[in-house]
């Protein structure tokens, strides 16, 4: 966010899980954690009142949830459709869920489709397998 002003500003940093990610449960990987950032590179203090200058650019970037059983057991389908929806990237999906996705579309399309994209069957196997 970019705040333009005449004046100094605050900006209250009632902020969680900057340091510590969320948990995950049952063999689920832990979240990502937050973070506040001001000018690009300061990280003030989380629990804090931060006094800014009129011109300062304050960036928020909220914490992710822990997830929930091992990722290695989510349904490559789920995992391809995450894709499809751009929640994960096709290496995401390789490297946290052992599913394989191959974009079928060229690089200068700009729509791309469910269509488009496809699971790799022996290629997720061997992912799954190795990480066992």
């Amino acid at each position: 966010m970019r705040r333009i002003g005449d004046g100094p500003w605050s900006v209250s940093t009632m902020i969680d899980r900057v340091e510590f990610p969320g948990t995950g449960l049952d063999g689920g990987s832990p979240g990502a954690t937050g973070e506040f950032i001001v000018n690009e590179s300061a990280r003030p203090q989380p629990k804090a009142i931060v006094p800014l200058d009129a011109n300062a650019r304050v960036q928020l970037n909220l914490p992710g949830g822990g997830g929930c059983g091992n990722p290695f057991d989510r349904d490559p389908a789920r995992v391809l459709d995450d894709v499809v929806n751009g929640y994960i990237s096709i290496d995401a999906a390789a490297r946290e869920y052992g599913v394989a996705v191959r974009y079928l579309g060229t690089q200068d399309q700009l729509v791309r489709l469910p269509k488009d994209f496809a699971i790799v069957e022996d290629e997720t196997k061997r992912l799954r397998s190795a990480a066992r």
